[in-house]
């Protein structure tokens, strides 16, 4: 009797970022790589500088916490000065996709911001419909010529 393995075979996995993919590493949808396409703000409120400042705070993310920072470690992380990522952060709250709430420590000092990327990922997960709903109608039409 020959003995068949049951589990299908396992498709090589796609390794973009090397030995980084091992650990310490942050998940990135495609749609956010074109969201030009599929939101029309792209390229013209929501800018590449944007963009860069959500990856900084999603990396910041841990388990199900909420994302905090001074605006000095922000900035230092991507080597801009305090206002810039500070001027960055208030165009994403007036544009309706980032939150953020001041913190004071114990001693009554500035503690870090607390932020929500909560919006920016719901415009993603709108703009990442819009992709599948385009996706199975090329499926469509494909099928049927």
């Amino acid at each position: 009797m020959i003995e068949t393995d049951p589990t299908p075979p396992q498709r090589p996995s796609t390794v973009v970022w090397g030995s980084l993919e091992k650990s310490r590493f942050l998940k990135l949808p495609k749609t956010f790589a074109f969201l030009g396409r599929y939101e029309a703000r792209a390229g013209n409120e929501i800018q590449p500088r944007h963009l860069v400042l959500i990856i900084a705070l999603a990396c910041r993310k841990f388990g199900d916490q909420p994302i905090q920072a001074y605006w000095q470690d922000i900035a230092t992380g991507l080597g801009v000065r305090t206002d810039t990522v500070r001027r960055w952060a208030y165009e994403l709250r007036d544009l309706g996709l980032l939150e953020i709430t001041p913190r004071s420590s114990s001693k009554g000092r500035n503690g870090p911001n607390e932020f929500d990327i909560a919006p920016f990922v719901a415009l993603l997960e709108d703009a990442d419909r819009m992709w599948q709903q385009q996706q199975a109608q090329r499926r469509t039409v494909e099928s049927t010529t």
